[in-house]
């Protein structure tokens, strides 16, 4: 075939490809020269560059599917260059006409800490030991990554700001699935303590301009990702997919 005809198949099988780029694929199939290329060199570069999707294909897949909650962390630090590529993946998520509402605020040993005492001194009050037990599990965990989303600049705008929120939620799984990626586990938590006053001071959160969706913990997961268990899903693709006409 020539490379009029090469782009009439290309397009048969619905791969889109400008001019130039079926200009180059052509050259390059045709590696001797003499302006057509034959059945086997098409096949054999078609079946490579299948592969090559259905193998990128899988790794999105069993990212997808394979993450999972982890509620315990060794104590091994996470580089920041992994944080900020999986606050890259992050901003990349959908958000309505562009309004990228979200922030994303690492959190430091002096923060942590602080956070860590003031959830421990509610529990203190029923339980001493409990609390001092769960604020030195808080103070180990490695990563923290507090995600808040804009509020809207005025009443009448509710339904941006519940679009923004969604947007944001969107980013966070972004930013797990990058973790993910790269072996490291994450838990999305909204506890009771995130949603005080006192949280959002430490964290300088300026909750009259923004919200919080969530504080997100990351590190390596203690005994290694294979001892952290699949959730069982209660329903399938079967159960949640209807069909409307």
């Amino acid at each position: 075939m020539d490379e009029k005809e090469l782009s009439q198949v290309l397009n048969l099988l619905d791969l889109d490809a400008t001019n130039e780029d079926v200009s180059i694929l052509f050259r390059h199939l045709d590696k001797d020269g003499s302006k057509e290329i034959d059945y086997n060199e098409f096949q054999s570069w078609y079946f490579s560059a299948s592969a090559s999707v259905q193998r990128e294909i899988n790794v999105v897949m069993d990212a997808l599917l394979q993450r999972r909650t982890v509620n315990n962390f060794d104590t091994s630090p996470v580089p920041d260059s992994v944080l900020y590529r999986a606050v890259k993946a992050a901003i990349a998520a959908p958000c309505h006409g562009l309004s990228e509402p979200w922030r994303f605020i690492e959190l430091g040993e002096k923060t942590i800490s602080e956070i860590a005492a003031l959830n421990a001194a509610d529990l203190a009050k029923k339980d001493p030991t409990k609390a001092e037990e769960k604020r030195k599990r808080w103070t180990a965990i490695p990563g923290w990554c507090v995600v808040t989303s804009a509020k809207s600049s005025s009443e009448s705008d509710g339904l941006k700001e519940k679009e923004d929120y969604a947007a944001t939620c969107c980013a966070i799984q972004y930013f797990m699935l990058a973790m993910w990626a790269e072996g490291v586990c994450t838990k999305w938590t909204t506890g009771p303590v995130t949603r005080t006053d006192q949280f959002a001071k430490l964290c300088g959160i300026d909750l009259t301009k923004e919200q919080l969706v969530g504080c997100i913990w990351y590190g390596f997961a203690s005994g290694g990702l294979a001892s952290v268990p699949a959730p069982l899903r209660k329903r399938g693709v079967d159960d949640v997919l209807s069909t409307h006409p």
